[in-house]
Formats: C-alpha cells, sequence, structure tokens
C-alpha cells in the first residue's frame, strides 16, 4: 500500500514464502524511493513459519530508512517477534498480541530426521526468543522470557493487550501513527492515553 504524503506502508498478513517475498519486493521498492521516508509495516497475523520471518527481519534491517511496526487488530507468534523490531512500534488501542514458543518442522518424518528437527526445533526457538527478549530488553534475555512463558496461566502463552504491551516492552506507543511530510516525518501518535514520542 503505497503513500505520497511521506511515508508508505507495508502490510504482513502471512508468513509463507511467497508472502515474504512479496513483502521483501514491496518493502524495498517503497524504501527505495526515498531514504528519508521512513516505512510503516502495519501487521495484522496469527503468525506462520519463522523463515519467513527471517527474510522480513532481513529486509527492514537492510535499508536506512526508519521502519515503523505496528500491531493492528492482533500479532500472534512469528508476528510478534516481527513487530519487536520497529525503529518505533506501535499497538492499536484495541488490538492485542501473543506471544509463544517457537513452533518449527515438517508434519512428518522418519526418526532420524525428527533427532535432527528437535535440535534445529531448539536452535530457532532460543535464537529468535532471544531476540525477542533482547528487544523488549527483558531482564535475563532468553531465559528471562522462557520463565515469564513457563509461569504464564495459559500453557506457555503470553497474551497481551496495548496497555499490557506497553508494560511488556514489546511497544513504546499505544495508537496508530500518522505521518506527515509537510512536519518533516514527525510522527503523531491519534489516541487518547498513550505515551508521547521522544
Amino acid at each position: 500500500m503505497n503513500r505520497d504524503n511521506g511515508y508508505c506502508e507495508v502490510l504482513v498478513n502471512k508468513f509463507t514464502e511467497e508472502c515474504a517475498k512479496q513483502f521483501r519486493e514491496e518493502f524495498l521498492f517503497e524504501a527505495e524511493k526515498s531514504r528519508e521516508k521512513p516505512v510503516i509495516t502495519l501487521i495484522d497475523t496469527y503468525g506462520g513459519a519463522i523463515d519467513g520471518l527471517a527474510t522480513m527481519v532481513e529486509t527492514m534491517e537492510s535499508v536506512p530508512n526508519q521502519v515503523i511496526t505496528v500491531c493492528v487488530g492482533k500479532v500472534i507468534s512469528a508476528g510478534a517477534i516481527l513487530l519487536s523490531f520497529g525503529d518505533k512500534r506501535f499497538c492499536g488501542p484495541h488490538s492485542r498480541i501473543m506471544i509463544h514458543e517457537c513452533l518449527y518442522g515438517p508434519p512428518t518424518a522418519n526418526i532420524h530426521e525428527v533427532v535432527e528437527l528437535s535440535k534445529e526445533a531448539l536452535r530457532m526457538n532460543e535464537y529468535w526468543l532471544g531476540k525477542l527478549a533482547e528487544n523488549c530488553k527483558i531482564k535475563g534475555g532468553y531465559l528471562g522470557l522462557k520463565r515469564l512463558l513457563k509461569n504464564s496461566n495459559d500453557d506457555r502463552t503470553i497474551h497481551l493487550n496495548a496497555a499490557e504491551a506497553l508494560k511488556f516492552g514489546i511497544v513504546d506507543y499505544i495508537g496508530i501513527p500518522k505521518i506527515t511530510s509537510e512536519t518533516t516525518y514527525a510522527i503523531n501518535v491519534v489516541t487518547k492515553n498513550s505515551k508521547k514520542p521522544q
């Protein structure tokens, strides 16, 4: 979704290989129009593949543009990790976020593949939860986040509303960003009771 008023928006809904490829093409196309313009990544998803997440994160990190991530509606699983990678991160006042441990591997495999996939699943889980913990500034990093998941009331799943997400550290502001070129790409939050942008 393009904007001609000083910024652009890219929507993330799924994390399939095809969607990740489409995201990369659209994101880079918009970013290359002007390195001065921020790119807003709107995320509304039930999650998906870790490999798709990796492509999207690497795409966002490859440009000099400011990247703004926004939870609109729901951000679950891989979507929560992607949300955490924004330079500035927002959560709509009526939106929700869900965090859990990574799921990895094909539905069928022989016994030898299961052993190797288990090792890789543990590695990927530690890597991405570690990144999430780092982005949220969680004390104790990966192990600290693991403790929070283990102590949750919903089988190692953390559910957050907008206020809880702000306290958790996965977002910086409650609201939806509105950016205009007239304000030199300043960020204005359109909602009540939200933290002021810095």
